[in-house]
């Protein structure tokens, strides 16, 4: 039954969802790879990952200042998603809305994304 499918997709999502962020705490080589900002400006780091086969977009991002402290996240999902590039154009463009809305005008962005 694709509601069973669709749904246990989304579980096994969030289970791995879970699964990075614990080994990201736990993992001094993953957080030594993200770069600081300069001075004065911020780093929106967005990640989104595709799902070809329901056409499914989950974004997120994470907003740092130049000594790592998050001061913004967020996630979401798009529907009707048809390839990782327009995905990958989504998730950027959402974001960019939220710097806006937010009033943070000196942002660094950087994306990340996977196919599923």
């Amino acid at each position: 039954m694709k509601v069973r499918d669709d749904s246990k997709e989304w579980f096994d999502a969030q289970k791995l969802e879970l699964s990075r962020s614990v080994t990201l705490d736990h993992n001094s080589e993953s957080l030594s790879r993200w770069e600081a900002p300069k001075e004065g400006f911020v780093k929106c780091n967005v990640g989104v990952s595709w799902s070809k086969r329901n056409s499914l977009l989950g974004a997120s991002l994470i907003v740092r200042n130049e000594h790592g402290e998050c001061l913004i996240h967020s996630r979401r999902a798009f529907g009707n998603v048809n390839s990782l590039a327009d995905g990958r154009f989504l998730g950027l463009m959402w974001a960019i809305e939220s710097m806006t809305s937010h009033r943070l005008h000196q942002v660094i962005f950087d994306i990340e994304s996977q196919t599923q």
